[in-house]
């Protein structure tokens, strides 16, 4: 099974590789996006936590005119890169499997760089303002996240406050983001809205 596993880590490396990600829409959500906190009080301080493999967010600011040295210690990559040729992805630890030996390579802790990658919650906990662009906050990723609204939902900050900046494309997405941060903050949506400014965003459907 684990070699299976190879083989498709494998494959999905050399598929998105094939992906051409030079082309850069300028018209793009993701770039206009970006090119906004360029223009924005964050341009000096902002932290990027990228939850693709590929180099996509890299390209854009490469082409913003952002050095390359820059670029690098503002992308912090939470399941590696292509470029590494090392992915980490599968299910969190809580899954279950009836052959817990056979399948545990399943588990993304399984990976030999699980746990390297960038402290999520406190790099949100920490900031002045969080923009979540693109993520659905979904199971799979969801432990990266608890701490965070843990936090959020019970404690206010004056000394701290922060904007907590929501993109959505329709309202059905935003309806199954609302209810990931209910059940982020285990059904304290109320105290989390409470502690910080809340602003669901639309973008373009």
């Amino acid at each position: 099974h684990h070699h299976e596993y190879n083989a498709l880590s494998n494959a999905l490396i050399n598929y998105l590789k094939k992906v051409d990600t030079s082309i850069l829409r300028k018209d793009s959500e993701a770039y206009l996006f970006l090119e906004n906190i360029m223009d924005s009080p964050f341009r000096d301080t902002f932290l990027i936590v990228d939850f693709n493999y590929t180099d996509s967010v890299e390209r854009i600011l490469a082409s913003l005119g952002i050095a390359e040295n820059e670029i690098q210690d503002r992308i912090k990559k939470v399941h590696g890169t292509l470029k590494s040729g090392n992915i980490i992805f599968g299910v969190e630890d809580g899954r279950n499997f009836k052959e817990e030996d056979e399948y545990d390579f399943l588990r993304k802790s399984s990976n030999r760089d699980y746990g390297r990658e960038v402290d999520v919650s406190s790099v949100m906990i920490m900031a002045r303002e969080v923009d979540v662009f693109g993520s659905s906050m979904g199971q799979t990723d969801e432990r990266h996240f608890e701490d965070y609204f843990a936090n959020r939902r019970t404690r206010s900050s004056p000394e701290r406050p922060q904007n907590f900046n929501l993109y959505y494309h329709g309202d059905d997405s935003l309806r199954r983001l609302e209810a990931r941060i209910s059940a982020l903050t285990l059904r304290g949506k109320s105290g989390f809205k409470t502690n910080t400014t809340f602003n669901p965003i639309p973008l373009a459907e």
